[in-house]
Parts: C-alpha cells; sequence; structure tokens
C-alpha cells in the first residue's frame, strides 16, 4: 500500500496516526477492498458499516447478558 494511500486513509480516520495492529488489520482490509476495485468512498462506508454492525452486536450481547440475569432472578428456586 502506498504511503499516499496510508496517509489518506489516516486523514479520512479510517486509522490512527500512530498506527497499532488492529489499524495495520485495518489497512490490510483497506488494501483487499481496493484490490477488488472499490474506491476510497466505498471502502469508507464499508468500514464505517463494518464498525456500526460490531457496536450493534455488542449491545445485543450486552442485553442478552442483561435479560439472561433478570430471569434468572425471577425463575423460582424449589
Amino acid at each position: 500500500m502506498s504511503p499516499h494511500i496510508v496517509r489518506r486513509c489516516i486523514q479520512q480516520r479510517l486509522v490512527d496516526e500512530v498506527l497499532t495492529e488492529a489499524d495495520l488489520a485495518e489497512l490490510r482490509c483497506i488494501r483487499r477492498l481496493t484490490d477488488l476495485g472499490v474506491n476510497m468512498a466505498g471502502v469508507e462506508i464499508v468500514l464505517r458499516m463494518r464498525r456500526q454492525i460490531e457496536e450493534l452486536q455488542a449491545e445485543i450481547a450486552r442485553l442478552e447478558r442483561l435479560l439472561a440475569a433478570s430471569t434468572a432472578l425471577e425463575t423460582p428456586e424449589w
């Protein structure tokens, strides 16, 4: 991946300026998407949607744990 693309990804806040392992993985994903012909605007949309999906999955897991805990409190022990 060219330095120009990395700088653009940093400017668009797709990755942090100080690259972590997660950022490097994100850059590999960006590279795969661009290799598939997705332009940078499309890459940004895909990555933001993926982050939103991950956040929603975490929220679902939290709510399921909360529901399980409240159900356990309501179940009488014989």
